[in-house]
Parts: structure tokens; C-alpha cells; sequence
């Protein structure tokens, strides 16, 4: 998983969920992430000797950084860009926070700086990066080299491309739900409210991307089950912003593939009234966000499943939801195939939850939303906090790799401050802003999110380091960010 893509999808991931429409998804990880699975690909078969050697460079790296056994002092070097260009950011400035004190730097005309003398094993630091005109990002305990850079969001809307099409051979009950992505895999679904009737959705593309993917369900309106299924791709090229419109087609097989169906039960968590009893229940337009089978990315394969219909559930209290899927997962072993079901909490998706199941769904099967982390200050959903004054505080899931505390405009739209925090840390302060930055907005919102890898490092940034090498499943990942801030 590396820093920057996790960055970029995570704050294009949760704008996207707080809209509430059909295509309010974190399922990129939200959270995940940049690709469908938070950038760490659980990929059970890799090979043994790629993942010694890749363990080898690690320790080594590690031990180069300070954080060897002998531990001892050591050096860090940042290079900081910007999400909506790729391009180095000049005079970020970069506060170093260790137990000796306070230190301000600023990045080259390269994006880069260096931070030295510095005790990585005894004293890792909190290194927080400022510029304006971006949201701000803050790494709590770094503990050796990271690969990749930081990546600053950027507080402008990103530049969204129109996409329109047709599904073609629906039948007369049918209608089609098309869902369409970009090179990030972060993808977008929609409904046809007629047979013979266009989508339209909006996603973001960059000008790098040469292709845009998607996939067609047909859905009976009678029955709610899948009926066909089409995947599709367009030739598409961008050279500057903003990116043109673009057209994708889908042509449905005369003769539908083998379908598979189940019904499942997605039951809350205890004592967390982020998700209430009775459940919020999705209207008909978002019922595909709930559910996927495999992933978006070409080494995950083809997405040949979604939600056919959702209910609420009494016992155990949560949702039921119908599913179907493509029988065929093009060439994918059932063993390794994996089911993401995405949750919200509440009508305005600021409240959501991912778990992932691998495997192929069975009928009848219980899928545990996750022990979410729980702020203990903000002491509830309607306290105040002052990002000034205030020590956000919270407790963490046992199946958490790391924590993410989340300050975000009132309207979800504009992420201002993300801080990745180890799982061992469970409090953070807010520190200044630089004095000749102007004041932040006073609406604001706390969050706090969690997301957890099996077998996953201890250290969050051994972790970020490792990226594609890292074996370790994804186990999902839980958000609540209601909490009003103020500075």
C-alpha cells in the first residue's frame, strides 16, 4: 500500500460517500484505497522468494533509518506533492514535533526536505505538512523511510467527466445498472429508469488514462435478481483538464451468463448507535453499493457481483440483503475470490462501514459489521470539539492495523486535515497552523476511521512501506465522522 495513492483515493473515497447518491462508495477503500483493496493486494499465492527478499529490503531499510535493533539516530527525507497535479509542491512548510521540541522546515524548489538528527526508535517523530490551498496531513510516530511522497489533497473540486451510454438488449422489465471507474478504480453506478433509456454518472479521471472500464447488470424489476451482465471499455484520452465527455456502450449477451444468488445478513455491532435499530435502509438506486464480488483492478479481476435487494433484519438487527453474482469468475479460483459489503449507517453516508468476506457468498451466511472505534472525547455524537484547544481521544478495534483521524468540511466535500496515526496511539492534539496561514473554517467535522490487514506489521509505516509485497488480507474498515468542530 503506498502513501500517496492511500491518500488520494481515501479523500476522493469520502467525498464521494457523503453525496448519499447511487454512487456513494468507499468501497475503494475506502476507504479504501486507492485500489479496491486499499492498495494491499491479498494476493495468497505470491511468490515466497519475492516476499523474503521483499522482508530483507525492509529490515534493511529499517536498519539504515535508525530503527534497526541497535536502534540510534537517523534521518528523514519527504518529498510532498500535490493530488491535483502529481507535481512537487515548493515551500510546504513542515513542522517536526519530538520530545526535545517543536522545528519548522520547508520543502525545495523539489518538494523535498530533510529532517535530521532524530532518534527513530526512542523518539519517532510527528511530522506534520501545511500548504495552503490543500488539506494539511500529519504522520504520528514515523519510524523509518517512507518510499513514496506525500501527497497533499487538494482542496479544489476535482475536474469530474460526464460518461453517458446505453445498455443494450434489456428486456421489457428490466432495467440496467451500470457502473463505470477510473484508472484509480474508484468507480460510479447508476440506474436506467427505462430500458431503452441512457445513464448518465460522473467520474474522475486524470489526464494519464488511456481507458474507461465498467460493467452492466441487468436487474428485473419483478423479481429484483440479476438476469445478464456485460463488462465494457472505451478508448479515452485526456491531454489537459478538464477532460472531455465520454461514451460507453454496453451490449448484453443474447444469452445471459449462469447466475448465482444468496441472501445474507449483515448484523451491527453492539452498543454503537451509529447504526440504529431498525437499520437504515438504502433506497433502491444505492442497493449496489452493499455488496461486490472480487475487485476492480486487473490483478483482482472483473466486479461480477452487486445487491439485488436489502431489508431490514431484526434478528440478528442489521440488514438482510439478496445478492447475485456471475457464475464464471473468468479464470479466479472461488478460494480466492473475495465479497466486499459496504454499510451505511444513516441517509447522509457519514457514517460507514466495509467488511471483507473472501470466498464465494454462501446462502444464509452472517457478515459481522466491525467493532468500530469509539471517540471517548468528543464524549458524544453532538459534543463540540475545539481543533484549537481539545485532545481528541478514542479507543481502537483489536482488528485495526492503524487509526485516521479525519478533519473535514461541514459538507464532507473538503478534506482539511488527515492524521495516520499508529494503532498504539490513541490521542492526538492539533497542532498550530502556521501563524501566516489564514484561520480554517469554523464548520468543520471530526472523524475517526479504522482499517485492519491480517497479519499486518506492527508498524503502520513498515506496513506502507512493504506496498504490493505485503500479503496480509484486507479485513475492512469502519468511519464515523459526525462530530462538529470548531477552531
Amino acid at each position: 500500500m503506498t502513501t500517496r495513492w492511500w491518500l488520494l483515493a481515501a479523500t476522493l473515497a469520502l467525498a464521494t460517500a457523503a453525496c448519499g447518491d447511487d454512487s456513494a462508495s468507499t468501497e475503494d477503500g475506502g476507504a479504501d484505497d486507492a485500489r479496491e483493496d486499499g492498495g494491499a493486494d491479498a494476493d495468497a499465492d505470491a511468490d515466497a522468494d519475492a516476499e523474503a527478499e521483499a522482508e530483507a529490503e525492509a529490515e534493511a531499510e529499517a536498519e539504515t533509518a535508525g530503527d534497526g535493533d541497535g536502534g540510534g539516530t537517523g534521518e528523514l527525507t519527504f518529498q510532498v506533492t500535490g493530488s491535483d497535479t502529481g507535481e512537487p509542491l515548493e515551500d510546504v512548510q513542515v513542522l517536526v514535533q519530538t520530545t526535545a521540541g517543536d522545528e519548522w522546515l520547508a520543502t525545495d524548489a523539489a518538494g523535498n526536505v530533510t529532517v535530521g538528527g532524530l532518534d527513530l526508535a526512542a523518539d519517532p517523530p510527528t511530522i506534520s505538512f501545511f500548504r495552503e490551498g490543500y488539506g494539511y496531513v500529519t504522520y504520528v510516530g514515523v519510524d523509518r523511510e517512507l518510499p513514496d511522497p506525500v501527497d497533499l489533497p487538494s482542496a479544489a473540486d476535482p475536474d469530474l467527466v460526464q460518461v453517458t451510454g446505453t445498455v443494450n438488449g434489456l428486456a421489457d422489465t428490466q432495467r440496467g445498472t451500470p457502473s463505470v471507474w477510473d484508472g484509480r478504480g474508484l468507480f460510479q453506478s447508476t440506474w436506467t429508469a427505462e430500458p431503452d433509456d441512457d445513464y448518465l454518472t460522473r467520474i474522475v479521471v486524470g489526464t494519464d488514462w488511456t481507458a474507461i472500464d465498467g460493467q452492466a447488470f441487468a436487474a428485473d424489476l419483478a423479481t429484483g435478481s440479476l438476469g445478464n451482465w456485460a463488462r465494457g471499455t472505451t478508448v479515452y484520452e485526456c491531454l489537459a483538464a478538464p477532460c472531455p465527455d465520454a461514451t460507453l456502450d454496453f451490449d448484453l449477451p443474447a444469452t445471459p451468463p449462469a447466475m448465482s444468488h444468496a441472501t445474507v445478513t449483515v448484523a451491527w455491532p453492539t452498543g454503537f448507535d451509529a447504526f440504529p435499530t431498525p437499520a437504515y435502509v438504502p433506497v433502491a438506486d444505492n442497493v449496489v453499493v452493499l455488496f461486490e464480488l472480487l475487485g476492480l483492478s486487473d490483478t483482482d479481476g472483473a466486479r461480477v457481483g452487486t445487491g439485488e435487494a436489502v431489508r431490514p433484519s431484526s434478528s440478528p438487527a442489521g440488514l438482510e440483503l439478496d445478492i447475485g453474482w456471475v457464475t464464471d469468475l473468468g479464470g479466479f479460483a472461488a478460494a480466492d475470490a473475495y465479497a466486499t459489503y459496504q454499510v451505511p449507517g444513516n441517509e447522509s453516508y457519514d457514517v460507514f462501514a466495509e467488511m471483507r468476506v473472501y470466498g464465494v457468498p454462501t446462502d444464509g451466511q452472517t457478515i459481522d459489521v466491525l467493532e468500530p472505534p469509539v471517540f471517548s472525547t468528543p464524549s458524544g455524537t453532538t459534543a463540540g470539539f475545539s481543533v484549537a484547544g481539545d485532545t481528541a481521544a478514542w479507543t481502537a478495534p483489536d482488528w485495526a492495523s492503524y487509526t485516521v483521524l479525519w478533519l473535514y468540511s461541514t459538507d464532507l466535500q473538503t478534506l482539511l486535515w488527515l492524521v495516520i496515526l499508529p494503532k498504539s496511539v490513541t490521542s492526538f492534539h492539533f497542532p498550530a497552523i502556521p501563524e501566516t496561514f489564514p484561520s480554517m473554517a469554523p464548520a468543520m467535522r471530526l472523524g475517526v476511521y479504522s482499517q485492519g490487514f491480517e497479519g499486518a506489521p506492527d508498524s503502520v509505516w513498515e506496513l506502507f512501506e512493504m506496498g504490493e509485497t505485503f500479503t496480509g488480507r484486507y479485513v475492512g474498515n469502519v468511519y464515523d465522522v459526525r462530530y462538529r468542530a470548531g477552531r
